[in-house]
Formats: structure tokens, sequence, C-alpha cells
């Protein structure tokens, strides 16, 4: 141990001279122990401006009449900040009687590692040795020690950057006299006087701050010792570790670049050398995440174990024999509850554990360290999956029914090299078409970037609620955990606001994380393809016709998800589990809604274009040029695509005006080989490649507007299984030529040929048009107890409507729907849906007439008390869309207003009827809006 000489430093400041001392003394041994010295604690600064080994070396080296000689004023060294703190140190042990400093800036030669690793290993048992530590508050004015925080030191916590560093901690703990200091070395307190003060500050017992660690008749536990450490920062991460070495009692090498991993062997020494299981109480109380180690990854996980102590042996067993059979606990051997061990499989420890409430997964895990203030012993949560043990955080009941057994686990601690961050990226703007507002995102510490949302083991659980003014909540939940994650909506009716909702889904989602996670990829693994396949799921909207489909999709690179969500007209075949899509929805911003790509390249030979710098896929044809956006059909599987109609055609039979039809997204992107005015696209199919040169070309495509959004959606039980025409190419001349991959070819205006092949032009100029299917669209069959239930709707419906029906048959029809929804909701109900209204005036008509019986009897007044009980429908009955043609619009206009029409004017004006009315529309309707679109 090198020590200052006090009085080299003192003459040397003074012109005095410098007789026989030297500035480093190097002690060893019974020399060093019977030497009295000063040792100094303050905040490192920047190196330039610090006196390191190197600079007390060249003075070192220095003869007496050398350094007589020096100018002192121009000496570099006299005018550091460094200087000044060891010149102040020097004076305080003058003062003090003390001929020997330590500090630790210039007795270190950091240049030698053996040097270095000594010294940190040692340096807790030099400052305890110390006759007087000084320590130094460099940015305290005052001649008084701070008593609150303040606003200059908020960096630091409030309070001076000395109580922030990880250094001072063992700094302040090991001495037993610390003098402390201000800016100018104005004496402000001591350790003894300032006791209550620092121990609020550091929250460091006053028992350990008057009698240290050793004399104390219960030494703290090693979680005690980490939480004082848990929010002071180090310059270098390895030393948040090293810091702790001596309070802890463990000695290990120093290996700087090793990063958060030195806190991990800080760890394994612990759990070699001492029989403390308050090492795994950190995190005790977090209420959400998840680790795949069951050891820290850095002191402030502990930030919560300040009042945590370990308990005896016959304490712990004490309170278990009231959960275990005394006969039980006498077959367990004690070693099992003295000793755990490191092994390759984990850290092998016995533990008395207890299955969780609702959960074939969870476990709670009791350890024998309780709180200052509670005889309860603290208790962990583990999860098990795949036979594997992970660390969860949260509030799990332990089930009541259940008995606490001993069981042998191994728990692993070897750090994880595998990324736990993953992305969600979020596909769901049209839910604002739907009438729902802009989401609320629960927890607050949950951000999102964008359009995305990064979950973690820290973060691992995002909750948007989306609500509708009809009283309507959509939750969207987001669960990330053990490289597995999940994707669930909610959908509900609630008077408790958003908050609650948000509660309630983020409790459900951390108590079927697993369950969840299980069932998609279960889905997925069932995809032949997926790379190119997607997972949808339908969830109904309560007190609607309408559900959300909602689509996920994995990356191509692990880490991140796609997830769409869509409002559409329910189609009855709303299903809990998830299903294989074929293909990828997806969401452009060229294009109104989600859609999949129609256009096969092995089966339909398609070209490739660049729109808005995403590459398209266009079919073409030259006989007849007169294709438009809007248009729909079928694809046959080997044929071309049929066209059975437009759209827009179908909405003006409606008596709907849609002014804008199509915009000009510009010429796009040009191809490989543009000569002048033309542009050149390519199509593959095998080893064959088609190339197409149009000259003049422009890109013409679907307004990405909410009316031709609503539009579409308002078609998706009639157009099912349909194909839309989303884009179209149009130009004034096309060439085309086929050949092998190896051939090129170019164009130019003047029609001659470049290159070893000639073109050929089309007669009619060739128009490409690109083919999609709208997610609304998305064909799927009902279930087969469904498509029944719908088809008795059907029919009751139609009875309903038939002004000459017989009037039993329209009595039983009111009784139909009125234990489906009950009698009083029926008669309260105004909406624009007319049957419902009609319905509502048939059962006021019904209890009018007290001596109307049914055929089995019954009085129809008795309708008004369903057997079964449901949910009471309030007006509105949908929202803000409330699906097309059930609402019509008179004119479409930038402000979206909707102006909505009772369901008997659109029957009157635009011949639209019932589901079951069997009158034509046009092409493509089926007779039927209750069964899928088959």
């Amino acid at each position: 141990m090198r020590l200052i000489d006090v009085l080299f430093f003192l003459n040397f400041e003074e012109g005095k001279p410098l007789r026989r001392t030297k500035p480093l003394v190097e002690f060893t041994g019974p020399l060093l122990a019977n030497t009295k010295y000063a040792i100094l604690s303050h905040c490192w600064g920047p190196p330039e401006e610090e006196v390191q080994f190197m600079d007390v070396e060249e003075l070192q080296n220095m003869d007496t009449e050398e350094l007589q000689n020096t100018d002192r004023d121009m000496l570099k060294l006299r005018k550091r900040k460094g200087y000044q703190k060891i010149l102040g140190s020097c004076k305080q042990a003058h003062s003090n009687n003390l001929r020997w400093v330590w500090v630790d800036t210039c007795c270190i030669d950091k240049r030698s590692s053996s040097e270095l690793s000594e010294a940190i290993n040692s340096m807790y048992h030099w400052y305890a040795k110390s006759e007087r530590c000084y320590a130094y508050l460099h940015d305290v004015r005052t001649l008084e020690f701070p008593k609150k925080q303040e606003e200059s030191w908020m960096a630091f916590d409030g309070w001076p950057m000395w109580f922030s560093r990880g250094w001072t901690l063992q700094e302040l703990v090991a001495p037993d006299d610390v003098h402390f200091f201000n800016q100018a070395w104005d004496h402000i307190g001591t350790k003894r006087t300032l006791t209550g003060e620092l121990s609020r500050i550091t929250k460091i017992p006053d028992c350990i701050l008057t009698d240290g660690l050793s004399s104390w008749r219960l030494r703290p536990s090693v979680a005690q010792i980490m939480s004082w450490a848990a929010n002071r920062r180090t310059t270098r991460i390895e030393d948040r570790a090293y810091s702790l070495l001596g309070m802890l009692g463990v000695h290990m090498p120093m290996l700087y670049g090793e990063g958060k991993h030195a806190f991990r062997r800080l760890q394994e020494e612990i759990i070699r050398r001492l029989n403390d299981q308050t090492i795994f109480a950190w995190g005790w109380s977090v209420k959400t995440g998840w680790s795949k180690n069951f050891l820290a990854d850095d002191p402030s996980c502990f930030s919560d174990c300040d009042k945590v102590i370990a308990m005896k042996r016959d304490e712990f067993v004490g309170i278990l024999s009231k959960e275990i059979p005394q006969e039980e606990l006498n077959k367990f051997p004690p070693e099992h509850l003295r000793t755990f061990t490191l092994s390759n499989d984990g850290i092998q420890i016995w533990l008395p554990i207890i299955p969780c409430r609702k959960s074939a997964w969870l476990y709670k895990a009791r350890l024998p360290c309780r709180l200052l203030d509670n005889s309860s012993p603290i208790s962990i949560t583990l999860g098990c999956f795949d036979s594997n043990y992970f660390r969860y955080f949260g509030d799990f009941d332990a089930d009541s029914f259940a008995q606490v057994q001993f069981q042998q686990v191994f728990l692993p601690y070897q750090e994880n090299v595998e990324k736990d961050d993953f992305t969600f990226h979020l596909e769901l703007r049209t839910l604002s078409y739907a009438g729902f507002a802009q989401p609320a995102l629960f927890p607050p510490r949950v951000r999102l970037s964008g359009t995305s949302i990064t979950l973690s083991g820290a973060s691992d659980c995002a909750v948007l609620v989306y609500c509708r003014p009809d009283g309507i909540y959509l939750t969207v939940v987001l669960r990330h955990c053990l490289g597995e994650h999940s994707v669930q909506v909610i959908c509900e009716e609630s008077e408790s606001g958003w908050l609650e909702s948000a509660r309630r889904a983020y409790q459900r989602a951390k108590d079927e994380t697993l369950a969840e996670a299980f069932q998609m990829s279960k889905s997925w693994s069932s995809a032949t393809s997926p790379e190119h396949s997607q997972l949808l799921k339908r969830v109904h909207i309560p007190l609607s016709i309408h559900d959300v489909r909602l689509v996920y999709s994995r990356a191509l690179q692990p880490g991140s998800c796609t997830v769409i969500a869509d409002v559409v007209d329910c189609a009855g075949c709303c299903k809990s589990a998830w299903e294989v899509l074929d293909g990828k929805f997806v969401t452009l911003s060229h294009i109104p809604g989600f859609m999949r790509d129609a256009v096969s390249s092995h089966r339909y030979d398609p070209c490739e274009f660049h729109v808005n710098s995403h590459c398209t896929r266009f079919l073409s044809t030259n006989v007849d040029s007169t294709i438009e956006p809007g248009e729909y059909g079928r694809m046959m599987w080997n044929g071309p695509f049929e066209r059975e109609g437009n759209i827009f055609d179908l909405a003006a039979t409606l008596g709907l005006n849609m002014p804008h039809r199509c915009v000009e997204l510009g010429s796009g992107d040009k191809g490989a080989y543009p000569q002048d005015d033309f542009v050149e696209l390519t199509g593959r199919t095998g080893d064959r490649v088609r190339t197409l040169a149009l000259r003049n070309a422009t890109v013409w495509s679907l307004p990405s507007t909410e009316d031709i959004y609503s539009l579409i959606a308002a078609f998706s039980v009639h157009l099912s299984g349909r194909r839309l025409v989303t884009t179209v190419i149009r130009c004034s001349e096309s060439y085309y030529r086929e050949g092998w991959l190896e051939l090129t070819w170019s164009v130019r205006t003047n029609n001659q040929v470049l290159g070893n092949t000639n073109w050929e032009k089309h007669h009619t100029p060739s128009r490409l048009y690109t083919l999609m299917t709208p997610l609304a669209w998305h064909r799927e069959n009902a279930h087969e107890n469904t498509r029944s239930q719908f088809e008795s709707i059907n029919l009751h419906v139609n009875k309903l409507l038939t002004p000459d029906g017989n009037k039993e048959e329209r009595e039983a029809a009111v009784r139909f729907f009125a234990d489906i929804f009950g009698g009083k909701s029926l008669e309260n109900l105004v909406g624009d849906i007319s049957f419902f209204s009609e319905l509502a005036s048939l059962v006021a008509a019904s209890k009018a007439d007290k001596s109307t019986h049914d055929n089995s009897g019954r009085s129809v007044e008795g309708v008004n008390e369903p057997t079964r009980s449901y949910p009471i429908l309030r007006r509105p009955l949908l929202g803000r869309r409330t699906g097309f043609p059930l609402q019509r619009r008179t004119q479409v206009s930038t402000a979206n207003r909707r102006l909505p029409v009772t369901r008997g004017e659109v029957d009157r004006r635009s011949g639209f009827t019932h589901p079951g009315n069997q009158r034509d529309l046009g092409p493509g309707f089926n007779s039927c809006s209750c069964q899928g679109g088959d």
C-alpha cells in the first residue's frame, strides 16, 4: 500500500526544503499495520483534472535540488482540481497529527492489472483500518450538511453527487470516523453526528453507520447490501460489482471488459461462500415481467430489498410446520435447507413450492427470508415452461387447496445471450372508421413508437383500449414472455371506464400468457408455408352485427411481428381459435384498408412494378383495355380474371354518389432499363422471362379514404371471396418479349431495336391491373350450428317483413326474437334497422291484446319475461359505421357526415331488402347474408 507523505506536499507547496522526503512511500506487513493514516473519499473528475500515479512518479524521480529549482507557479500539477484535493487532504491530516494520506487517484498504478486487482480486493479493508476518512463533497457550497433534496442536484436524485457514486458506499460504511467537507474544505459534520440524515439518504440502518457491518448483532443480508447500491452509478459497468466485494466479504479477479457479467460472477462467488437465500429475493415486489435468469442483472434489481433479512433455520421451519405436517418435515434432511450449489444445469436448491391458483404453470416458492416488520417468509413466483424454470413477476395467489411440498429444482443462472426485446408492428388505423376513438395505452411505462410497441422482460405486456360512444370497449392485448408472444382481442360492453377495462385485460393476459402463446404456436405450426401465411381470429362485437378480424403475421427476421385489425360485418363465423390464412394481408398507402395480393406468380405470370416504393405484381390484358379500379370478379384456377361488376355501380344503384372513383399516383418508379418515356416491367415464370415496355405509363388507384374503405366493407358478405381491382397502369403504347433469364432487352421511342432481339408491339395498348382480396371479403365457412341459427333468424325476419303474412307466424317470430333479446329491449329499441323497430311495435301490440295466445297456450305478454337472461340492448345498436346498406349516405363529403335513414327508406329507394329477399342486386350477390358468402 502506497501512502502520500503529508510533509512532502506541504513543504513543496510552501517552497520549503524537501529534507529527504518523497511523495509516495510503500508500506507492507507489520509496518502497515502499525501506521496511522488518513484516507480520502471523493468523486473523480475528468482524468485530465486528476493527479494520477504517473504524475506523482515524475516527482518521485526528481532529486531534491531539481525539485527546489522547479518553478512552482508554472507547474501544471498545481493547476489541476485533483491537486487541490490532495493538498486539502494533506492539510487536514497534518492538523489531525497524521503523517500519511491515501488517495486512490495517485496511490495505485493502474497500468498494472495485478496491482489494480489487489487494490480493489483490499480497498474495503484499507478504509476500515484508516484513522480518519475525509469525505469531500465538491458540489456543496454551504457551511451546513444538506438536509433536503435540491434542484441543483436533480441529476443525482436531489442529493450531492458523492451519494450517487458506487465506490463511495463502502467508503461511508467501512471507516469508523468519517468527516464531511464542502467545496472550500470547511468541516460540515461527521458520520456519527449526521447518522439520521445519512440513513435517510442512503437507506443504510443507523446501527450499521455507527457500529459497522461486523459488530452488528445481526449482519445485514446480501439483499440489503445490494439494495444500498441499487441507485448508485460507476463510470465502468464492472465497478458496480467490484465496489461491493469488501462489504460482501468475497474476493475475485478483476476482468475489465466483461461488462454486466461481472455482477453475475459476484453473485456466483456469494453463493459459493454464503448460505444466504436473500440473493434470490430481488424483485419480490415487482408486479410485471419475467426473467430466464434467477440471478439479478445489476444491483438496481434489489431496490425493494432494503428491509429483507435472512431467517434462521428454526424460525423458517416453525412457519412451514403450519402448512406441512410435522411428520413430513421430519423426513426432510436438514442440510437441504442450509445448502444450495451451482451446477452446469443450474442452481441446485430445495424449495417449498405450492401451485398458484388458476394456473397450471405458475408456482409460489417460499424463501427463508422476510421483511423486518413481517414474520411471513417472502415468496417468489416460478414459472415452468418445457420442463425449465423461469422467474415470473406479478400478483399471484397460492392455491389454498394445494399442499406445500419440498421439491428440488434447478434454477438457470447462465447469462442469456438471446435478445429479449420483441416488437409488435400495429396496423389498426381502420378501427377509427368504425367509431372507435384513439386508443389509451396501459400500463403507462409502455411507449408507442409510431405504430410499433416494443416489449421486453421488464415490460412484457401492453394493452390498447379503444372506446365507442355506445359503451363498447375493444381491447388489444400484446404479450411477450420467454421468446413466446401472443395477441388477444377483447370486445365487451362496460360502464367502468377504459382504465378498469385495461386492468382486467392486463391481469387476464398475465394469467393466460403461455396458454394463448401455445395456441398461436400450435396454429402456426399447422401452416404449410409459414413465410407466406398469417393467422386469423374473429371476435364478435357485442350488441352489433359486426366482428373484429385480427390478423397476425411473423416477420422473416425474428424479433417482430405484424398485427392487423379491422371491423367488418359478422358472417356468423366468430371462432375463438386461431386459423391459418394462406397469403398475407398488408396495408399500403395507396390502397384503402387491408388487402391481400390475389395474384400468384406461378399461375398468372405477373409483371412486377414499384408503386410508392412497394413492389406490386400486375396482370396484363390487351383484349379489353377498359378495366378500371373498383371492378370485382372471380379469379379462376386456370383461367383469366372474370369481371362481374363494379363497386361504384353498386353504390349508384343504392343511391350513393361517389365522385372520386380513382386517383393518379404518377408514373411510378422507372424500371431497370428506362429509355426516354418508356418504363420496363418484368415477369418471371420458372426460367422464362416476360418483359413489357410501356410508353407514357401512369398509375391509377382507388382512393385511400374512409369513404372507399366503408364502401368495400359494406359488401363484405355479398362479395365474399371476390377479387377487387385496386390499381391499373395506363399507357399509349406497349411492347413485349419473352425469353430466358440470361437475355436482356432495351427499347427506345422510334421503335428501333437495341440489343440482340426484337420487341413485338401490342395492337391494343396493354393495360395492367393488380388484384387484391380485401380483408373484409375474405371467405370463411360458418360452423354448422351457427349456420342453422342464422337460417332460423333469416326465416323469422322474412315472416315479420311480409305484409300479408300469417298472423300466427308473425307472433311466433316476435316470440323468437323476444327470447333472444328480451321483450323490454325490443320494446324500447329505436334504430335504423326497420324490422327491429317493427318488432318492437309488434311486441307492444301483443301486450295490448291480452286474449292472444300462442300455439302452446302461453300468453304473448309472457314474452317480456324470457326464460334466459340476455344483455339489454342500448341505442344505438351499432357504432358510427353500422355497416352498409343498413345506413345510406346521400352524398360522400370530406367531412364524412352520415345521414341515416330508416331501413324502410332504403328498401323503397334502392330496391335493397333484407337478407332473405330474393331480389337481384347485381352479379355476385347471394340471397342470404348470414352464410359466410358461400
